[in-house]
């Protein structure tokens, strides 16, 4: 690949913008090395582009073995080792060197370019500064202002305005501007829009150094004495020197007093300044009398806001109280309906547990009689109301395994009966030959049933016991939700107490509000009356 590059700038042009490195001055030259004064600086540029390069050869050995690494087999681990290595020198030491090395010299250039345009502007060689800034490549606020200067020194107004409209929306340096652009348009001839930019300046007076240089210039274009080509400075300026005074009362009262007369004078525009400081007064008065006013509605509005608030809680609290009534109605109905049942509960549980204490299983018999709670269980051998007659190992009747072989069949139960088991889930359940089996008329599941009964009966009687003795705990868990919203309830219209709506009116945020500004308006009021005195009127 071959390429004709003409002029070295070119070449660190293309660098800057591929690689981000940062530039000073021209970059398709350098300043004249006739200056001495920018020797050392055409020297750190140099010094610039020989780095910039330095990064360009570096640039191309990446891309040279990046492209090497692409053509390595699989398995040539040793190469890409190497290769490896090698780009991260370049990417982690080469390059970022240079880079290095080119900001610390940039510094050193903007810096000198500074030292140098500071030296041309206080030799007032302002033309000969802006060119210093401009080939700082300077961009800050500071150089903007520098450069809006240097233009208004070379009356050069609309290039001056220019530089300082860049800056109105600064925190720093907007209202600098201002008052770059107010003398700017003053030398123009233009005081109306010299005006303009003033009252920008003074907008919210604070007694900055800025503001105390608009009101001197004011002074010093004389507009007091052009007052009805401005017929709204009497009242803006006015308002900005008693505004003074009244910062200058407590630490300065003789400069509040000079302040105020400044005041009156521009308040009166060649009239009686005695009648000038008595309307001064009344609109400071009048200020007062607007927040008093101001704080007596607030206050109402409180006090509407309190009443609606306690009558909105008592309602809330009634409310509650007639629920929690009927939530306590409700629960006492219940713990009678539980109690009842409980009761009954108890009554059949004892109940079942005497009629098993007072019959229990017969004595187990032998043969056909073999006791027990079966009905069956007694049964003559003739007969009876057994459904299967005298059915059983010896007879026939209906049962249908009456007569079934002992030793197989298709009986579900086996070969079950008196004499054997087998499957039959009452096998032995007749008490014959000792084989209890789970027949519901033998001995051990009469136990059972005694014993449950009477665990049945002491769990129900301690239940029972426990009711008739707790009828308010009872309650008191029914109605435990209504109790705690109607004790909420309770607190609120509690703090909407009668006696507490003179604090809740002064703690208000209007009424605070409203306060605040009509104890300063009186503040204000007083003291402007002070210095009315003192200085006459």
């Amino acid at each position: 690949m071959t390429a004709e590059i003409e002029g070295r700038g070119f070449v660190v042009k293309s660098i800057r913008n591929y690689y981000g490195g940062t530039l000073a001055g021209n970059p398709d030259g350098y300043t004249a090395s006739n200056d001495p004064a920018v020797r050392g600086l055409v020297a750190l540029e140099l010094q610039n582009r020989t780095a910039e390069l330095a990064i360009l050869r570096f640039s191309f050995e990446v891309d040279k073995l990046i492209v090497e690494r692409s053509k390595l087999g699989l398995l040539d681990f040793s190469a890409k080792s190497r290769i490896d290595k090698a780009l991260k020198e370049l990417k982690e030491v080469g390059i970022p060197g240079e880079k290095a090395k080119i900001a610390g010299n940039n510094a050193q250039i903007r810096s000198g370019f500074a030292d140098l345009a500071q030296k041309a502007i206080e030799a007032q060689d302002y033309q000969r500064a802006i060119d210093l800034i401009g080939a700082s490549r300077d961009n800050s606020q500071n150089a903007t202002f520098q450069v809006g200067n240097c233009y208004l020194d070379l009356k050069q107004y609309d290039k001056a305005i220019a530089q300082f409209s860049a800056l109105t929306g600064s925190s720093a340096y907007g209202e600098k501007a201002e008052l770059g652009i107010a003398d700017s348009q003053h030398l123009k001839g233009d005081d109306r829009e010299a005006m303009n930019s003033i009252y920008r300046v003074l907008g919210n007076f604070r007694n900055s150094p800025e503001e105390l240089a608009a009101l001197a210039k004011v002074d010093d274009w004389k507009l007091l004495d052009r007052a009805k080509e401005f017929p709204e400075m009497s009242a803006n300026i006015s308002g900005v020197y008693v505004q003074k005074g009244l910062i200058d009362a407590g630490p300065a009262r003789s400069t509040a007093v000079t302040d105020y007369q400044r005041g009156v004078e521009f308040k009166a525009a060649g009239g009686s300044k005695a009648e000038a400081s008595k309307k001064i007064l009344s609109e400071y008065s009048a200020v007062k009398t607007r927040y008093r006013s101001q704080l007596g509605t607030a206050k109402q509005v409180a006090d509407q806001n309190f009443n609606m608030k306690r009558e909105r809680a008592r309602g809330q609290y009634e409310a509650w109280q007639t629920s929690y009534t009927r939530a306590q109605t409700n629960a006492r109905y219940d713990y009678d309906t539980d109690l009842r049942d409980k009761r009954r509960e108890y009554d059949d549980a004892k109940r079942e547990l005497d009629y098993l204490t007072r019959n229990p299983p017969a004595a187990p018999g032998s043969g056909s009689q073999t006791g027990g709670t079966d009905p069956y269980s007694n049964n003559p051998s003739t007969g009876g109301t057994d459904p299967y007659g005298i059915g059983g190992a010896t007879a026939g009747g209906t049962d249908p395994y009456s007569t079934k072989p002992k030793t197989s069949g298709t009986d579900p139960y086996g070969i079950g009966g008196a004499t054997a088991g087998g499957t039959d889930p009452y096998s032995g359940g007749s008490g014959n030959s000792g084989n209890a089996g789970t027949d519901p008329y033998n001995d051990g599941e009469y136990q059972n049933r005694l014993d449950s009964a009477r665990a049945k009966v002491d769990r129900l009687n301690r239940e029972y016991s426990w009711l008739y003795y707790n009828e308010e705990s009872y309650v008191s868990d029914k109605t435990s939700s209504e109790r705690a919203s109607l004790e909420t309830a309770k607190n609120e219209y509690e703090r909407f107490d009668s006696a507490n709506k003179p604090a809740y009116i002064a703690n208000d945020s209007e009424v605070q509000r409203y306060s605040g500004l009509y104890s300063q308006a009186d503040q204000k009021y007083v003291t402007l009356k002070g210095l009315a005195q003192e200085a006459g009127y």
